[in-house]
């Protein structure tokens, strides 16, 4: 008994506890395991000073109790330092204690539970469903992001400022949008939340092209231009012109409503001939000085240098109008 209870000094020396597994041997082959399992059988033939003696050394009468007891202080120590108990079933203690493992055993024997044990959980707010509370926290956190950014559109990998993987989140309820409650996608969609992506990115980005046209008064968007939070809107119309036939009939309505530019180089050979009228009609002339702008900044000059360079490229038509106007193909001759 002597050596025994030596041996489970020296256990607890390194472990901090008398949880000795039942199979544990001791450096020296002493089956301490064994030896401490007799002592719980036998308890009640103990003399009460080894009794005294094991108390004094904390010892486990109940093994299960005193995991369960275990566990519990964990989940704690985890909802203080998280502010939940939604433990994922991989984490572990940094003593190596499987809390994730425990947590999930509490839920799977809910009805075998004390009351007292049952009770205790519910005042730590433990979830006994994680995918209702998982959908919970992550409505709450849909909810913080459009407040602050006014839009359902959460990066793939954006993380809430309390380490959330939101992005995850809201990509799980569209791929899962079938298996979630009548009362959960009604929710989200109270919220207007977004389960067609693109739909809702061609609609932010409409919305910036109609910005540009109320204060340009055109849709003639240089290639290289960004909005002034950083959006490319010269290569989204230009990838509205590239891919028309793959928009819908919708969305080619609303731009032709917009007065859209389908054909940039055709507007702007009939912007630049409109000016080149009014010059006319001032000065009585199509002899446009090279670096001549009109009053709304175009460079007529320019353009009208171009015409006579590119002539011969130019459509019959085109010349013809040209003509018409009375244009100096050569300004020195003329």
């Amino acid at each position: 008994w002597e050596q025994g209870f030596s041996a489970l000094q020296a256990f607890k020396g390194v472990n901090g506890n008398c949880l000795v597994p039942d199979k544990h041997e001791t450096p020296d082959k002493f089956n301490l395991g064994g030896w401490v399992s007799q002592q719980r059988q036998s308890k009640d033939k103990l003399s009460e000073e080894r009794e005294r003696r094991l108390n004094d050394l904390g010892f486990v009468w109940d093994p299960l109790k005193e995991q369960w007891e275990r566990g519990f202080s964990a989940l704690k120590s985890y909802k203080e330092a998280n502010g939940n108990c939604l433990v994922s079933q991989a984490y572990k203690t940094p003593d190596k204690f499987n809390l994730g493992v425990w947590v999930s055993q509490q839920r799977q024997s809910k009805d075998k539970l004390s009351e007292e044990r049952e009770r205790r959980l519910n005042e730590l707010n433990f979830v006994w469903d994680p995918l209702k509370e998982k959908f919970e926290q992550g409505f709450s956190a849909l909810k913080s992001y459009k407040e602050v950014n006014g839009n359902f559109l959460v990066p793939q990998r954006y993380k809430s400022p309390d380490g959330f993987n939101l992005g995850g989140w809201v990509g799980t309820q569209r791929q899962s949008k079938d298996k979630l409650s009548e009362e959960q996608e009604r929710r989200l969609n109270e919220l207007s939340f977004v389960w067609d992506t693109l739909k809702e990115q061609w609609e932010q980005k409409f919305s910036a092209l109609q910005a540009y046209k109320e204060v340009n008064g055109n849709c003639l968007v240089p290639d290289k231009h960004k909005t002034p939070d950083g959006f490319n809107l010269g290569v989204w119309v230009g990838t509205q012109r590239q891919s028309k036939d793959k928009l819908s009939e919708e969305q080619e309505r609303r731009l032709n409503e917009l007065n859209f530019v389908w054909e940039p180089l055709k507007e702007q050979w009939e912007r630049g001939f409109s000016a080149l009228q009014a010059f006319k009609v001032v000065n009585g002339n199509c002899l446009v000085p090279a670096n001549y702008k009109t009053p709304d900044k175009f460079g007529l000059g320019s353009w009208v240098g171009k015409q006579r360079q590119s002539k011969d490229k130019l459509s019959e038509e085109r010349q013809r109008r040209l003509n018409a106007l009375g244009f100096a193909w050569n300004a020195l001759v003329q």
